[in-house]
């Protein structure tokens, strides 16, 4: 069965009627009046139905053939181009003017704000003599070990980006090299350093976990697809500007809880690991997650080109019902749908890093580390690489929690072993806690008033006026029926006249073409 929406070569960006048609293309010009397809019809009339309820279409979710059709090939390919540079597609002149016409025209007003280099009011680095807790047996901190390598001011750095509406979020940029030199130069040339950009998926949080501070914020809205890719794209910017290495690595790691916005942050995930794209390794790209119940566990499975991360903290449920407040399933609930979604992915995608942040006196003894082992074990047994994550707390100023001692965590990290020798425990270096950009750290202001935010009319603007409605909500896997037209088409009587005027110019340049071949 053909594609009803196949329209054929007759239908692009680039056609440009001529009123002379030679002879020998005769053919070509009674190809003019070929019937026009119904379905394209019967979709430019049912556009108001399919976008009702729907925000404007987010950058994010253009697929690479999206993008070719409505840019044209060569522009598709310099718009990802330039967003993997980390440049402001709209403001630079590579692009041209019809070109970044197209793009305000189309989308959202979320990209646009967010790209802006002004949107990133503000830039927090780590102190150059800051003093971090070592828990290697080297004795050498990770950040020591990144400053002595890149430069006194070229650590762990937070950013804060403002968005269209006044609120703000905060993304970190962790740049990571090799602690010892004869190990970078086993590498045989394979990149020694590079940089992860941890972002966020929502303005707060609404999990509630009594160790962050993020969780303080409550949550103020989810963010728009769009505004969680800017943040990718600001903070390669910021790295280049900064001399750090260049980001090869994307954590979901920030502010809010992922799954809570699965329908924002399942197209940047896609975005950032197609190969047309942002063309990043799947294994660099981290989802990170509390898991809030068995069904939005199970959501993952639409995503297999990413890894995934759980927050689990601790194995017993009521201790872990005190930590994260809004936990309501049995850690058992959890794991077995997490194995669901593992086991139907490829041998080599059946990954999980489960991480705990290990708080002094509550999480952190013995017994729960073999309590910890014996529950990671029926995963192994699926055929799951873990890798256990160690968190040592770091300080959000919450009165009743405190970090371990460098003994504890390593008493800790060897009880696991010993009981399930297999499994690849690390133990998470502390990196830009001076700056508050270390894990649990993050918060920005409460909402700003109305008297002081003006809320706008397009796109996602109107969120001051709904605190709490999901800013992306699912949108139609493709809109390449109405975007020939008007890719910004919203009803149905404005696609009708398009498709009228469509028409026309077809049936005078066909008569035009007939009398130019009698």
């Amino acid at each position: 069965m053909a594609n009803p929406l196949d329209v054929g070569p007759c239908l692009s960006w680039n056609f440009r009627p001529s009123s002379v048609v030679p002879a020998p293309r005769a053919r070509h010009a009674l190809r003019m009046f070929q019937p026009f397809p119904a379905a394209l019809l019967v979709a430019a009339t049912t556009t108001r139905r399919r976008f009702a309820h729907a925000p404007r279409a987010a950058f994010s979710k253009w697929s690479s053939h999206e993008s070719t059709l409505i840019l044209g090939p060569g522009r598709s390919k310099d718009f990802w181009k330039l967003l993997r540079a980390g440049v402001d597609v709209f403001s630079t002149k590579s692009l041209g003017i019809e070109t970044k016409q197209r793009l305000r025209a189309f989308p959202s007003d979320a990209f646009h704000a967010a790209l802006r280099p002004e949107a990133v009011v503000s830039v927090t680095g780590t102190a150059a003599g800051s003093a971090v807790m070592a828990v290697t047996g080297t004795g050498r901190a990770m950040e020591v070990a990144v400053r002595e390598e890149l430069g006194p001011e070229r650590g762990t750095t937070k950013f804060l980006l403002q968005l269209q509406d006044g609120l703000s979020v905060e993304a970190v940029l962790v740049p990571q090299v090799e602690a010892e030199r004869e190990r970078r130069e086993r590498r045989d040339g394979r990149k020694a350093s590079s940089t992860t950009i941890c972002v966020s998926s929502q303005v707060g949080c609404s999990q509630g976990c009594r160790f962050c501070k993020t969780a303080t914020m409550g949550i103020l809205r989810n963010l728009h697809p769009d505004e969680i890719l800017a943040q990718v794209v600001q903070g390669i910017r910021l790295a280049e500007e900064m001399g750090l290495p260049r980001p090869s690595n994307v954590v979901l790691m920030g502010m809010g809880e992922p799954l809570a916005n699965f329908p924002a942050v399942m197209p940047v995930v896609e975005a950032l690991t197609d190969p047309m794209r942002f063309a990043m390794s799947s294994k660099k790209v981290v989802l990170s997650t509390v898991a809030p119940s068995p069904a939005q566990v199970r959501m993952l499975h639409r995503l297999q080109r990413c890894q995934l991360a759980w927050s689990l903290h601790c194995v017993d449920d009521v201790l872990r019902r005190q930590l994260v407040p809004s936990a309501r399933f049995s850690v058992v609930e959890l794991r077995e749908a997490f194995g669901e979604v593992l086991a139907a992915r490829e041998k080599r995608g059946r990954r999980l890093m489960v991480a705990v942040v290990l708080l002094r006196g509550i999480n952190d003894r013995v017994t729960d580390a073999e309590a910890l082992a014996s529950f990671l074990e029926p995963l192994t047994q699926l055929g799951v690489k873990l890798i256990l994550d160690l968190i040592p707390y770091n300080d959000t100023g919450i009165e009743g929690f405190h970090r371990p001692s460098p003994e504890a965590v390593m008493a800790f990290k060897e009880a696991v072993w010993s009981k399930l020798p297999a499994l690849c425990v690390y133990v998470r270096h502390p990196r830009g806690e001076d700056a508050a950009a270390a894990c649990g750290q993050l918060a920005t202001q409460k909402r700003p008033s109305r008297a002081t935010t003006p809320v706008q009319k397009r796109g996602i603007a109107t969120a001051a006026r709904r605190p709490h409605a999901p800013q992306a909500d699912a949108l139609p896997e493709s809109s390449l029926a109405t975007s020939h037209f008007d890719c910004g088409a919203s009803c149905s009587l404005h696609g009708l006249i398009r498709v009228f005027q469509w028409l026309v110019g077809r049936f005078v340049h066909g008569l035009f073409s007939v009398g130019a071949v009698l």
